[in-house]
């Protein structure tokens, strides 16, 4: 492959396929990126060398689990083997030199054929930084913009009918609570990402935290016909960090009611066990294949 010398020193990963969608040819760029532990990377599929958690977990290796329907690389590769120039973005959650972490990848793909063989080359652009703060960027936007979307509406309520204003008062002291908690959630994310997020350990009633999830969120959730359900769990406590645990559940309480139509309930349990407590969030929805393909990245 002594054409394919030009893209040696290329400032872009380069990699090309085979039919089979190996690996024949990669440029230093883009064995930097692979896994490191391994010797040789020709022959490998792509899960493989960049060591995706998915590549073996079927005999079939990379290409055949029932995620990698939803991968770019996969998906791009097909493209370009049926003949088309295809650009996909690519999620792999990875091992990579003994730890875990996700790699986001912008993979442009474009058949072409030598000696008789299709082969595939293909050009992959690491977005990860890109990607992390866009999705944090939407995600702030977003909840932001709800919550104050509900002060404005308690606003407008209490200018209406001034009878109900102390109910009214209490809904937006809740509202004006779930405000702070957002900025305060999103600003333990933003110091995570930076590597400065500090843990406080302390003694945590996870009854009374539960409670106080249950009554913050309630009142977002009544505006959609959803009631917020708190099932009773004893005294148990628990050594946590008292906040980011708070940011935790209430995520998790916020994406159940998200998923909720009128008439549904969210519940928030306790499975309290010797050492331990189990924390539940319920909702009755089922959540889709290509949703769960994307549970706990970053996007």
């Amino acid at each position: 492959y002594r054409g394919m010398d030009l893209f040696n020193e290329f400032p872009v990963a380069v990699m090309v396929f085979n039919q089979h969608r190996q690996i024949v040819f990669i440029n230093t760029k883009a064995r930097a990126a692979v896994n490191a532990s391994l010797q040789e990377p020709y022959g490998l599929r792509p899960g493989e060398a960049f060591g995706c958690i998915h590549a073996g977990e079927t005999a079939g290796g990379c290409g055949t689990a029932k995620f990698c329907r939803f991968c770019g690389a996969a998906q791009g590769i097909a493209s370009a083997l049926s003949g088309a120039l295809d650009l996909q973005e690519c999620q792999i959650d990875r091992t990579f030199d003994h730890r875990h972490d996700q790699l986001d990848l912008l993979v442009w793909t474009k058949p072409f054929t030598t000696h008789d063989q299709i082969f595939i080359l293909a050009a992959l652009i690491d977005i990860s930084a890109e990607k992390r703060r866009d999705t944090l960027e939407r995600i702030f936007l977003h909840d932001i913009l709800n919550t104050a979307s509900s002060i404005q509406s308690l606003l407008y309520l209490i200018d209406d009918d001034r009878s109900s204003v102390r109910e009214y008062l209490d809904l937006a002291k809740n509202a004006v609570e779930q405000l702070n908690e957002e900025i305060q959630t999103h600003r333990a994310i933003w110091n995570a990402e930076q590597g400065s997020l500090s843990v406080n350990a302390s003694v945590v009633s996870v009854g009374t935290l539960l409670q106080h999830m249950g009554a913050l969120y309630n009142y977002m959730a009544e505006e959609r016909g959803i009631r917020v359900k708190v099932e009773a769990c004893g005294e148990k406590k628990i050594i946590s960090d008292e906040v980011l645990l708070k940011r935790v559940v209430s995520n998790l309480v916020k994406n159940a009611i998200e998923a909720c139509h009128s008439g549904d309930v969210v519940e928030l349990l306790c499975l309290p066990e010797p050492d331990a407590a189990i924390i539940q969030i319920k909702n009755p929805a089922v959540i889709s294949e290509a949703v769960q393909a994307n549970l706990f990245r970053a996007y």
